[in-house]
């Protein structure tokens, strides 16, 4: 068999090289996902024992949502590929391609999710392994029921099961999202610790995650295989469709969740958290941190740089945690920066300046008694808000006045992009307040810190200057 020379792109490369018994890799349209996926199915059918006959066996479930969009789409870049008739044939009865070469036999059984039956007919199969492609339209119970079906040829004989998936970004919060960052599910841990017990493939990692550049990055992977300006077309194509698509599906990231509203509709990820990141820690200048408290307690690292623009540098979250033992760890963040707690002035919610039945100390106090200067931040939540999203909105010498290092400040950022929302109640009406979650805690650090200095009179040293007359969304007030 002939099959079309293929060279992976960086991405991709270490996709096809784990040894992870799921294994995703996400990006924008056109960075070449789909195509790695096949290739890791071809490599894993080459991996498989020979039977007595001399023959490498394997089956695999190739899993897309609906039928239509696995024969327009899947299907199509298979057999650009693996074309029928030459890397093997193609039996239509069966919607099932046997690839045939050297010593591998391998079928792929074509099935989308349709109907309850279709769905039952998948989960009923005995495969060597899965593709689930664009995963973040596939229900997760199908994932956990698949894992306990990877076991052809017989146990004994198969080679690193797994299960590969790619997609375009799912929204952020969703259980897509939760997988990539998160540790997984206790019913997921489940399903793999019966699927790998006594391996005779060693240690595997559980899941591998790999997420590839945007479209527009300078380190954008399968452009030779595109055509010229791709990204810029598709960008002026879809101009009608709003940032939030041009984020997902250009600039390859996680998006918000349509059935909640983004606290932060002013926030643009490639504007405000531009990879790389243009700014660096400065020792010269003032550092601030805000602070936020209770059983999950959260900061913010951030300077006000010469132009008024504040830049946050890092965040510190943390869960299930009491002000005593946060205070090491907040010591400790702040000594990578080789920052002494003396040298920071904090903001902090006003509800530390309050002691508990449990300890008679308040957060401000255990605070001070480790060298910390430490200031009541704003108590408004509309004030506090109001402050973050006119910085986010204002331009200053061609960039906003509110700028993240999405690499040390990840929650802050996703919470930007929309898992820091406005959730929905049981009426379908929007609640008032942002929804509380783990993006809510670096949010609230960040918003006492910048809601007390914006605020603060004019003239003071913590006093932002009058923005430039110019924002994104037309003159300011």
């Amino acid at each position: 068999m002939n099959i079309l020379p293929y060279t992976p792109p960086p991405t991709i490369s270490r996709f096809l090289q784990s040894r992870a018994f799921i294994r995703s890799i996400m990006g924008p349209f056109g960075s070449g996902k789909s195509v790695g996926s096949v290739m890791a199915l071809v490599k894993n059918a080459m991996e498989q024992q020979p039977d007595a006959k001399g023959m490498r066996r394997s089956r695999y479930a190739i899993i897309r949502n609906t039928y239509r969009q696995l024969d327009d789409t899947t299907k199509k870049t298979i057999f650009d590929w693996l074309p029928d008739g030459v890397a093997g044939t193609y039996k239509s009865g069966k919607n099932m391609f046997v690839l045939r070469f050297g010593d591998v036999e391998s079928e792929w059984l074509f099935r989308a999710l349709d109907s309850p039956d279709d769905v039952r007919n998948l989960l009923s199969m005995e495969l060597t392994g899965a593709w689930i492609n664009e995963y973040r339209e596939i229900p997760s119970e199908v994932l956990i029921n698949l894992i306990g079906r990877l076991r052809y040829p017989e146990s004994s004989r198969i080679r690193l099961p797994g299960i590969v998936m790619d997609t375009n970004p799912p929204p952020l919060g969703s259980f897509w999202h939760r997988l990539a960052t998160e540790p997984p599910p206790a019913e997921i841990q489940a399903a793999l610790d019966v699927a790998l017990k006594d391996s005779p493939d060693g240690p595997r990692p559980l899941i591998e995650h790999f997420q590839q550049p945007g479209g527009k990055d300078e380190n954008a992977e399968n452009l030779e295989h595109l055509p010229p300006g791709y990204y810029d077309l598709m960008i002026a194509a879809n101009a009608d469709k709003g940032e939030d698509w041009l984020n997902v599906h250009v600039h390859g990231n996680y998006g918000p969740d349509p059935s909640n509203l983004p606290v932060y509709p002013q926030y643009r990820a490639n504007l405000h958290a531009p990879k790389p990141f243009p700014y660096r820690y400065n020792h010269g200048l003032t550092t601030y941190v805000g602070l936020d408290f209770g059983r999950t307690p959260a900061a913010v690292l951030a300077q006000q740089l010469k132009n008024d623009r504040w830049v946050v540098f890092s965040e510190l979250t943390t869960v299930n945690c009491t002000t005593e033992e946060f205070i090491p760890k907040l010591a400790a963040w702040l000594a990578r920066w080789d920052i002494k707690p003396s040298e920071v002035k904090c903001y902090g919610d006003p509800a530390g300046s309050y002691g508990s039945e449990q300890n008679r100390l308040t957060s401000f106090q255990m605070l001070r008694r480790e060298g910390f200067v430490i200031i009541k931040g704003e108590r408004s939540p509309e004030k506090r808000l109001g402050a973050v999203r006119k910085l986010l909105a204002t331009i200053i010498d061609g960039r906003p006045g509110l700028m993240i290092d999405a690499e040390e400040a990840p929650m802050l950022a996703e919470g930007f992009a929309g898992a820091y929302c406005f959730k929905r109640n049981q009426e379908g009406e929007m609640n008032p307040d942002p929804r509380k979650n783990k993006y809510s805690h670096p949010h609230d650090a960040l918003q006492h810190l910048l809601g007390r200095i914006a605020l603060s009179a004019g003239g003071q040293q913590d006093a932002i200057k009058a923005p430039t007359p110019w924002s994104l969304y037309g003159k300011t007030a």
